[in-house]
């Protein structure tokens, strides 16, 4: 019953937050926060980089704690470097500040989901199923904007949006690294079962 709650839990806390993240697209034409983001664009852009050191600095001093206890390897400080420098490159290139938000928002999104999925998914697969979602959802974020007064459906908002759930993804498969079973494809399963048909064979007919 516990694991049930649990499941209930993670799964309403994603949904929610992806309302939330929908619920963007038609709040700030009626109460003008895109005026007040341009306005503040300065000070949306200092938190932005803050939020962004106190995620760098928290995920390192998990990486040294891991280390202490001589479960990180040093791939894992290289491709923690490598992510976030990409990130830092991604998000000084992004003029506007309500677009800083939104790639906030899918990173947080693609982390959530992975809570979630895990409880049905236990292979590596996962990644794999956490991308599929990620990309229905930014889809479906940028379907709903054809909907929306001075809103339109455009490209480089769905790659930045896949871009950033990629980065959240590519953090815990190479950074944080958690347990998870090498995926098994049927048709390699049924394969080898030929095989071991096929010497069973042979042995039976020496």
């Amino acid at each position: 019953m516990r694991y049930r709650s649990k499941i209930i839990v993670d799964w309403t806390i994603a949904s929610v937050f992806f309302a939330l993240v929908l619920l963007t697209l038609f709040l700030p034409g009626r109460l003008k926060l895109y005026s007040i983001a341009h306005d503040a664009d300065f000070v949306i852009k200092v938190l932005m980089w803050v939020l962004f050191g106190s995620t760098f600095m928290i995920l390192l001093i998990y990486l040294f704690l891991k280390r202490k206890k001589g479960r990180a390897e040093i791939s894992a400080y290289i491709w923690f470097i490598g992510i976030f420098l990409t990130c830092f490159l991604v998000l000084s290139m992004v003029e506007k500040a309500w677009d800083r938000l939104h790639f906030l928002e899918y990173g947080i999104l693609s982390l959530l989901l992975f809570r979630a999925l895990r409880h049905s998914i236990t292979t590596q697969m996962l990644y794999f199923w956490v991308s599929v979602v990620i990309f229905f959802c930014a889809f479906l974020d940028e379907t709903l904007q054809l909907f929306v007064m001075n809103r339109s459906f455009e490209l480089r908002d769905l790659g930045l949006d896949c871009l950033s759930g990629l980065a959240g993804g590519l953090i815990i498969a190479l950074v944080v690294r958690p347990e998870l079973r090498t995926a098994s494809f049927k048709l390699r399963k049924y394969a080898n079962e030929l095989k071991k048909g096929e010497r069973f064979v042979k042995g039976q007919s020496r």
